[in-house]
């Protein structure tokens, strides 16, 4: 494997719609694939997996979509989690707070593709100045 190879970042997608409706799924779904892919490419990271979950709330914890992008995170780090905005991946001020001190906690950086003023997380900072 070359150096560059080994340098490379890596980013999984995370998804979600609330809708029921299918067409506001696909067209939601792809609004927010295509703003994360763009967002994938500005940071110069390959996508390496993607999660959705469609037809089901934010202020659900309980996720199949988000459980699989946690356990994959667990077993094979990536660079970044990118969403279209920070409020796909929880709605709940509590499920937010820990999804968040997750990905720190195992080095994730959680990139939001639309809300470039999302506030880092103190992990986040504190990393950064490491």
């Amino acid at each position: 494997m070359s150096t560059s190879e080994t340098n490379q970042q890596s980013a999984v997608l995370y998804l979600r719609v609330a809708s029921a409706d299918q067409r506001d799924q696909r067209e939601g779904i792809s609004q927010q694939r295509a703003a994360c892919t763009r967002e994938a490419e500005r940071l110069g990271a390959v996508i390496t997996g993607e999660y959705v979950d469609v037809g089901v709330s934010g202020n659900r914890g309980n996720r199949s979509g988000l459980r699989g992008l946690l356990r994959r995170i667990a077993e094979q780090p990536v660079s970044y989690v990118i969403v279209r905005d920070r409020s796909r991946l929880a709605r709940n001020p509590v499920d937010d707070a820990a999804i968040r001190q997750h990905l720190d906690q195992v080095g994730v950086g959680l990139v939001s593709a639309e809300n470039s003023d999302d506030l880092p997380t103190a992990d986040e900072l504190l990393r950064r100045i490491r």
